[in-house]
């Protein structure tokens, strides 16, 4: 897959006792000025992102050339294992996208789709 073509990222929590899965937020990269050279890389710059150091990741954008949108009713935990990052390549029809859902894993993350 060409990261050019990356249109979005969703990020999911997993479904637990108290809850179901839920979509947390999405990134949208710059497309045009994307400059990643594997996947990993945009994806440990999306969890790094989404981690509360010291305020709430969802007023923190990664760089100017993306962004978050996050869904108004949810908490903003940080990222952690278990957690599903899914990467939404433009599809060569226009219609919906080419997804690949990766689960953030113990060390880097584990292409689960």
């Amino acid at each position: 897959m060409n990261l050019k073509e990356i249109q979005q990222i969703r990020i999911l929590f997993p479904e637990t006792e108290e809850t179901k899965r839920d979509h947390i937020a999405t990134y949208e990269p710059n497309v045009i000025l994307n400059n990643y050279f594997d996947i990993e890389e945009i994806l440990e710059e999306v969890f790094t992102a989404t981690q509360n150091l010291e305020e709430s990741w969802n007023s923190v954008k990664i760089n100017p050339n993306g962004g978050f949108t996050v869904l108004p009713t949810v908490e903003t935990r940080s990222t952690m294992v278990g957690d599903l990052f899914v990467v939404c390549f433009k599809s060569k029809t226009n219609r919906g996208f080419l997804e690949r859902t990766y689960q953030v894993a113990n060390r880097g993350f584990k292409r689960i789709a």
